[in-house]
């Protein structure tokens, strides 16, 4: 038995499917769903298959929707590179702050 919430789309050759990932995943894209949702809970609205075909989508060259994804792809990893870098920059201002106060103890110990 397969759920009702389950559709397949048939996605043309002259779209990047990472690219239409991206655009379906965007923030506008979600505010659209949002507004376009229906049902009666506010815990649990649906999305149906018409407002999901009428997503308004952006649609520049099959070229350009590459590039695209490829930029994307690069700016994440470099905030993913960054995220780590200042995870690290935190541990070493710990530990130096750490060794500054056990100095500053030794030295008054004396």
């Amino acid at each position: 038995m397969l759920s009702d919430k389950i559709i397949r789309l048939d996605i043309s050759s002259l779209v990047d499917r990472d690219f239409l990932n991206m655009v379906n995943n965007a923030k506008t894209s979600r505010t659209y769903y949002a507004e376009n949702a229906s049902g009666t809970s506010s815990s649990m609205k649906n999305v149906g298959r018409q407002v999901i075909l009428n997503l308004p989508i952006p649609l520049p060259a099959l070229a350009e929707q590459h590039r695209i994804v490829a930029r994307v792809e690069q700016l994440r990893r470099l905030c993913a590179d960054l995220r780590e870098r200042l995870q690290q920059a935190r541990v070493t201002q710990s530990r130096l702050a750490d060794a500054l106060v056990s100095a500053a103890d030794q030295s008054s110990a004396c």
